[in-house]
């Protein structure tokens, strides 16, 4: 039985990698972990410890001594279960590199980094947005355009081979756009059973309330949840986003 291959995807806050995480989930013979240095316990943000890998993984036996050892005990995990693919996902935050976007970034041995890009005002717009939910602000527009270009640098130089895909591109086509990106590379069967975006029905009343405030992806016009200032420099991160391909 062949060791499964390792793979990370990583992205800014807001960009849509929540939503590629559920997506790998639903390939056949893969799992990728959604953001495991943290996990919920009850209300509570906890850690990565040996009591979160039992919730997520089961009574397996695996042990995590730090967050560093998340990708070897994954495999380990993966090769237990005959699994292809192990992935994590991360968000890119350029004050917290040295969590979760360092381990991704740094890891030599990934067979591909998946890089999720989303257009830069509906990005920022919805973070914005996120204070309805977490009642406050934590992501000033320097800073967001400071981390937003650094992503852009730091791809460049991790050595990775890495997989560009736009969420927008991805919302209107669907697995059909990562089979694409994908081919080639790596072997993924996607459940055409699973609808990505019913874990973000946006409008659905049932939806969760940080799921109920989000604007429709690539379609909003979030013009009135920036100030000029912000839509100016924000703006200007265009051609970045344009570059990918």
């Amino acid at each position: 039985m062949s060791d499964p291959k390792p793979f990370g995807i990583l992205g800014l806050p807001r960009s849509g990698t929540t939503i590629l995480c559920s997506v790998f989930n639903s390939a056949e013979a893969s799992v990728c972990l959604c953001e495991p240095h943290w996990a919920m316990i009850g209300k509570r943000m906890e850690p990565l410890s040996n009591v979160v890998l039992k919730e997520v993984f089961g009574d397996t036996g695996l042990h995590c001594s730090c967050p560093d050892e998340i990708f070897d005990v994954l495999l380990e995990y993966g090769r237990s279960r005959g699994l292809k693919h192990c992935g994590v996902k991360e968000t890119y935050r350029n004050w917290q590199k040295d969590w979760g976007a360092n381990q991704i970034i740094n890891r030599s041995d990934l067979s591909f980094l998946l890089a999720v890009h989303r257009d830069p005002r509906q990005c920022f717009a919805s973070l914005k947005q996120q204070v309805r939910v977490w009642g406050k602000w934590v992501w000033d527009c320097d800073k967001f355009v400071k981390s937003y270009a650094e992503f852009f640098e730091d791809l460049k130089k991790c050595g990775l081979r890495v997989i560009h895909v736009k969420f927008e591109d991805f919302c209107k086509e669907g697995f059909v756009c990562l089979s694409k990106k994908l081919a080639g590379v790596a072997d993924f069967n996607f459940s055409q059973k699973l609808n990505p975006m019913g874990k973000f029905a946006f409008g659905d009343p049932k939806a969760k309330q940080s799921d109920k405030i989000m604007p429709e992806c690539g379609t909003a016009d979030k013009a009135m949840f920036l100030t000029a200032p912000e839509r100016q420099k924000v703006d200007g991160l265009y051609g970045l986003y344009n570059s990918v391909k």
